[in-house]
């Protein structure tokens, strides 16, 4: 998700995104980004400032552009979300472990075994 570049001398001209790498990647990107937009306040205040501008589709492009140099930055790094807080780790948390237990009760195998 990359924007093209053609340079000649001290003129530069950028186009549209590079269609270069994994579609299903490139379309995930948008989907967390427009998942992002909704829930995440640091995402939501950039994508309104670009839309303003350029509109909804270029500000979701470019939310999912800086998701995934985010991702790259924490896996690289080691580190976790710098926005997130801790009550909403704790949620998350939270909602997995139920959604958690409930496979596990849905998975269990009866004492007498399985039968067909």
């Amino acid at each position: 998700m990359a924007p093209r570049v053609h340079q000649s001398g001290d003129t530069i001209y950028n186009g549209r995104i590079t269609k270069e790498g994994s579609p299903r990647a490139r379309w995930a990107l948008v989907q967390a980004a427009r998942s992002a937009v909704q829930w995440d306040d640091h995402y939501r205040t950039k994508y309104q400032r670009i839309r303003e501008r350029r509109g909804d589709g270029k500000a979701i492009v470019a939310i999912a552009r800086e998701i995934a140099v985010a991702m790259y930055h924490m896996l690289n790094r080691k580190e976790e979300y710098r926005f997130s807080t801790e009550s909403f780790k704790t949620k998350k948390l939270k909602k997995l472990e139920g959604e958690s237990n409930k496979w596990a009760k849905m998975m269990e195998v009866p004492a007498g075994g399985m039968t067909a």
